[in-house]
Parts: C-alpha cells; structure tokens; sequence
C-alpha cells in the first residue's frame, strides 16, 4: 500500500477544473448588464519574513485559484481559477463577472506553470496571518457596470504546512486492487442446460474477510485488495452444495476480459444437499473461525499455520503432540446423530494414541471423539445410556506421512469410521435412543479433561478443512465429501 499525503493547497486546482471552465464559458457569454460587475485581483508577494521574495521567479507565476462567498446567501460559494498577467512587475488577473452585491474572499492561492501552489494568503487568526495586513476572509462590493480591483499579500508556501495558512489538510491512503470476473451457473430443467443463477460469494486471504456480499445472476466484477499471496473463495447457495477454493493473485488476474474470461463456478444440487446440517467448518484459511452461519470460533493454543495437501501456505494447522490444541466452549445442536469430517496428516510410523476432534466427558456419559490410535482411525463416544461403544478400523493405516481423509459417523446406535471414502468400521450399540451432546467444549487436537486427570492425548501432526454435521451423512455423501476436496 502506498500512503500519499495531499494538502488542500495542491488538492484544489485540480478539483476544480469543471468549475474553471463554467467560468470560462459565463464569461465569454457575458454581456454587461446593469445587474453586473467585474472584480479583477493582483496578488503582491511576500516572503514568510514579510520581504520581497526570490526564490520564486515571477516569470513562472501561471494563475490563480480564488473561492468567493456570497454574502447574500452564505450557502453559495464560487471557485475560479483566472489567468494572471505580468504588466511590468506587477501581477493583474483577468476580469470576471459578478452579480452586484457583497462578497468575501475565502481562499485564495497562487500557481506556477506546472500548476503547484507556491503562494498563498493566510486566514485570519492563522499562524501566518500577522505577515499580510489584510488576512482572509477579505469583504469586498460589486457595483452595475464598474470594475472592482482588489490587491492580495501572499506568503510564500516552503517549509509551510496548510494549518499554517489555516487550511486543513487531510491524507489517504492508496490501496492497491485488482479485478476479475466470476459468475455462477446452475442446471436450469427448462431450458435443458446451464445457465446463469445468483449466489453468495466471500472470500478470504490472510484470515480477513475481503468481499462477503451476493453475486447476480450475470457476469460479475469483484474488486479485491492485492497484496496477498492466496485467496479463497466460498460459492453458497440454498438448495446447492457449497463449492470452495484457493488461487494464487496471479490465478485470480487471468479472469479478465482480455485474458480467460470469467471464473464460472458451477453448483450441483441435490434433494438433500452435503451443506444441510452443517454445524461447524473450520477451512483454516489463515486462521480458526468457523465459516458456516453458526459462528463457532475456535481458539488456538499453540497451533501454527501450515501447508495443506495441495501445499498453499498458511491453509492447515500443525501439531507438536505435546500441548498444542484449540477449543471452542459455546454448546452445540446435537443430539442423536452428528458427522465429523477431517483432513489429516501423521507422519511416518507414528504410533500415537492422538485425538483429532472430540466433544467428550466420559463422567458425564456423553460425547464424541475422531482420534488416530497405532496408526488408525477410531470413532467412539457414549451414548448417554452408560454405554461406551468403540468403533476402530483394522486396516487402512494413516500412520504413512500422506494427507488422509477421516470421518466418523454416530446416527443414532450406528456408529461408522470411513478413510478415503471407504467405510473400515461399523459398530451397532445396544440402545437406539442415545444422546451424545456433551456440554464439555468442542476440542481440536486432544481430549479434554475438565479436573486435569488423565492424559490430554495430544496430535501430533496436519490437520485441515474440518466439518461437523447434525445428521448422519449417507455413504454417497461421504464419497462426495472425499472426491470434491
């Protein structure tokens, strides 16, 4: 980003060159009436030490921008910028009309050839305003028919701020952005094809939340800021599964019209869409938030940023197995069925007994937890009917050093392990009426103790992209979660 600094003095002949030519084109219409005047204005120059001044050659003096206010109506207030004449020494201004009546000067600067402020008159009560005799705001008559003639003192502006004069300055900053195009299609059953739909778009780089808005049924130009390495984009919409991902600036800056066309994000709908029940999803795009409409935020405890899978910077968290975690305190809508879904990686031979997510308390009889115990994926939890049932696979280890899919299904007394979108283990408790909601916080890389016995049971390793659903996620669903990611 770069940050520009403006003062009011070099910010005006620049706004105001509309006005300037208004002007021009009232005064080469102007015929004198007995209703008008003219006001003609010489600037005499002084130094900040009330001399003649000699940095500034005369001969480079071009023009000047003055701001007239209309002492009859204070709301109405004129700028000009007036061409000045050098009649052998001394600096005269072009004439220009005025409607007979009283009028204060409020501003008043002098140009160089180039268009740069170098002179101007201080305001009253101004750090500068003991230089001139006469400070702004200078009151003057226009008469019918007569030329009024008005003479300014002007300091000169180096090694002077506005506030000195009495102008107020003011800053910005300059972002650097860049567009590109996207629009978003879905199956239309009339037509027998694609076509246009509208959705919500958001994206996000470096944890911020650049754009959250909807997009429209057309071709659509999103502006984002440019100084991040990766952004990832978010396409939901209701009735459709939801579709996310990440591109590099430069990915993003070939979606233009001179270069690949639009982004087309294509939905698939479903009669029972992946996204319904969605409680909770942790993408890890940079930082712990929970981008589903629950707002289940987490809070890291030693967990760094990461690679993912697909090797994007910052996109997965890390775990050194010792104490590092993450957890989230606000209760859940759960009750009889719930589906967690995660993206891991555990390195090579690593026989720990580690947890992936769990909301768990063994004394209170109710809970879930995923976890990797010798290399393999477990799912077990109590169903509120004193009732531990444990479900661990028994082959498909995960233990190898590669990203791995892992999902853990409770729908009601069925409980399922799925790796890489095969099912490795089901277990059918004894009770059909269970009830798995913990009040115990939800927990990201161990297992909660809340009197700090037992072993906290650390990962040690990747994790990424986690989902968690009220409902028990069919086989298909499963499959599409694997697949799509």
């Amino acid at each position: 980003m770069k940050t520009i600094k403006l003062t009011y003095l070099k910010l005006v002949a620049a706004m105001l060159l509309s006005s300037l030519l208004i002007s021009c084109q009232e005064d080469e219409a102007y015929q004198p009436t007995a209703a008008k005047g003219s006001v003609e204005f010489s600037p005499g120059l002084l130094s900040p030490s009330n001399g003649r001044i000699g940095e500034q050659s005369d001969a480079d003096l071009s023009n000047i921008t003055i701001a007239i206010q209309s002492l009859q109506d204070d709301s109405l207030t004129e700028t000009h910028e007036i061409k000045l004449y050098n009649f052998n020494g001394h600096w005269a201004s072009e004439q220009i009309s005025l409607a007979t009546g009283e009028y204060q000067i409020t501003r008043f600067f002098v140009h160089d050839s180039n268009g740069k402020v170098v002179y101007a008159t201080p305001l009253i009560n101004s750090k500068l305003a003991h230089l001139v005799n006469q400070p702004l705001y200078i009151r003057f008559s226009v008469n019918a028919g007569q030329v009024t003639k008005i003479a300014l003192e002007v300091v000169n502006i180096i090694e002077n701020s506005p506030e000195d004069f009495g102008y107020a300055s003011f800053s910005f900053t300059l972002i650097d952005a860049f567009e590109f195009l996207t629009s978003t299609m879905i199956y239309n059953d009339t037509v027998k094809g694609y076509a246009f739909t509208d959705a919500h778009l958001s994206v996000v780089a470096d944890g911020e939340l650049l754009y959250d808005r909807n997009v429209s049924a057309d071709i659509n130009r999103v502006a984002l800021k440019d100084h991040y390495k990766q952004y990832h984009l978010m396409v939901t919409k209701d009735g459709y599964d939801t579709l996310s991902q990440t591109f590099s600036a430069y990915e993003l800056k070939e979606y233009t019209e001179n270069g690949e066309g639009p982004l087309v994000f294509t939905l698939q709908k479903s009669t029972n869409t992946i996204s319904a029940g969605l409680i909770a999803y942790y993408p890890f795009w940079s930082n712990t938030q929970d981008y589903s409409a629950s707002g289940f935020h987490m809070q890291a405890y030693g967990a760094t940023l990461t690679t993912d899978q697909r090797d994007s910077l910052d996109n997965a968290y890390a775990f050194d197995g010792i104490d590092d975690h993450m957890d989230m305190w606000s209760a859940m809508p759960l009750q009889d069925q719930v589906t967690v879904s995660a993206w891991i990686q555990v390195a090579d031979s690593s026989a720990q007994y580690g947890q992936i997510v769990a909301k768990y308390n063994w004394r209170k009889d109710k809970g879930f937890h995923l976890y990797i115990e010798d290399g393999y994926a477990g799912f077990s939890g109590r169903d509120g009917n004193y009732e531990y049932v444990k479900t661990e696979a028994n082959s498909h280890k995960i233990n190898d050093g590669k990203w791995h899919h892992v999902v853990g299904v409770c729908n009601r007394n069925i409980w399922q392990v799925w790796v890489d979108g095969v099912m490795v283990a089901e277990t059918n408790s004894l009770h059909s009426s269970v009830n798995i909601n913990s009040n115990d916080p939800l927990t990201i890389g161990y297992y909660y103790q809340g009197n700090g016995e037992g072993e906290h049971q650390y990962f040690e390793g990747k994790i990424d992209n986690i989902k968690i659903y009220n409902n028990g996620l069919s086989a298909d669903k499963i499959k599409t979660l694997y697949s799509s990611y």
